[in-house]
């Protein structure tokens, strides 16, 4: 079950980090010494893109239909996971705990890295990050097109399976309510629950997006205008 709203609680800020700090963490991706990331063969639904093994050779699904992307999972609490970079990007969660004067409790940090494939279509799957409860942060590295879309639709907590509720978004006549282009050092925080998608840069090279998941002990929306 979907539900659809008119007021849309999203926080843009710009300049979010200080500037030497981020170009420090854009050197790291596109300096000399490189960074490790890992082929997805779709960022939104990895599991649903299945390559089959026909006439001695393999074939791919449709490109239009996916989404193929890097990504570098920098941690997952449930598993208790944190990779060897975590701490290159602790500096942008303490912002966010004096920004929104809040104690955060991060559920997830992923890095993902789209490149230009000069796919015609305007945005990648609709999704949203965590059935549970959440708020989401994207901090975009580099200065790029391939906006994020945010719908006027919102998953419904606990109407039913995993399934069942990504199959709702899958339906549904979704409605864009704003779009948020990457600019370098732009930080954007909304509902978990908000419906949102990708989208692949047409004429930067690449498109790289840190997303946080994470809950508060308090609302942060409460106070926004």
């Amino acid at each position: 079950m979907m539900v659809t709203k008119k007021n849309h609680p999203i926080m843009v800020v710009d300049n979010f980090m200080g500037d030497a700090y981020s170009h420090r963490l854009h050197y790291n991706f596109f300096g000399p010494v490189g960074f490790p990331w890992v082929f997805l063969p779709d960022s939104t639904y990895p599991d649903q893109v299945v390559s089959e093994w026909k006439n001695n050779k393999i074939v791919h699904p449709n490109p239009q239909d996916y989404s193929c992307s890097l990504v570098h999972m920098a941690y997952v609490k449930r598993d208790n996971y944190k990779s060897s970079y975590y701490e290159l990007f602790a500096p942008i969660m303490d912002n966010m705990l004096d920004l929104l004067e809040a104690n955060l409790d991060f559920s997830r940090v992923r890095l993902g890295f789209h490149l230009n494939r000069q796919v015609d279509k305007l945005h990648n799957k609709p999704h949203i990050d965590d059935q549970e409860d959440h708020y989401a942060a994207l901090y975009y590295v580099n200065d790029s097109d391939g906006d994020t879309f945010f719908f006027d639709q919102y998953d419904s907590p606990y109407s039913g399976s995993s399934q069942q509720r990504s199959e709702a978004i899958d339906k549904e006549d979704l409605t864009v309510y704003k779009r948020v282009s990457p600019k370098r050092n732009r930080l954007v925080i909304f509902d978990g629950h908000q419906v949102h998608a990708s989208s692949e840069p047409k004429i930067a090279q690449s498109r790289i997006v840190i997303n946080f998941n994470f809950t508060a002990n308090k609302n942060i929306f409460k106070d926004l205008k």
